[in-house]
């Protein structure tokens, strides 16, 4: 079963440019062969610059090419293994927002620097 994840990643104004870095360290994958993967402005009226952005059935990077608030929701379809995932975030010269959660059910959870454990829905 896939379940289409919603990643969102923000910065603050008078902050250097938003990169984020989510990967998966089990054997849980991106679903990015048969789904599309989409980037949209989150909570924002403007759309930030997209300067980059990488997803790979393990890992996805954004990065945002302009400095002050940014906010990007990236949903991606995501095949578990088990009723959990564990994922590692990074990122680089900013204070990053993240968080996760699926799309048909409520809720977003808090994902923070290193390690973090995303449960599936049930």
């Amino acid at each position: 079963m896939s379940y289409t994840m919603i990643l969102t990643f923000s910065v603050d104004a008078g902050s250097a440019p938003l990169n984020a870095q989510l990967r998966i360290t089990d054997t849980s994958t991106f679903s990015i062969q048969t789904d599309p993967v989409q980037v949209q402005p989150y909570n924002t009226a403007t759309t930030p610059t997209l300067t980059s952005l990488s997803v790979g059935s393990k890992n996805v990077s954004v990065i945002v090419g302009q400095s002050g608030a940014a906010a990007l929701q990236v949903l991606a379809s995501v095949t578990p293994i088990g009723s959990t995932m564990p994922v590692n975030l990074s990122y680089n010269d900013v204070v990053l927002t993240a968080t996760y959660g699926f799309a048909g059910h409520n809720g977003s959870f808090p994902l923070v620097y290193g390690a973090n454990t995303i449960y599936f829905p049930t």
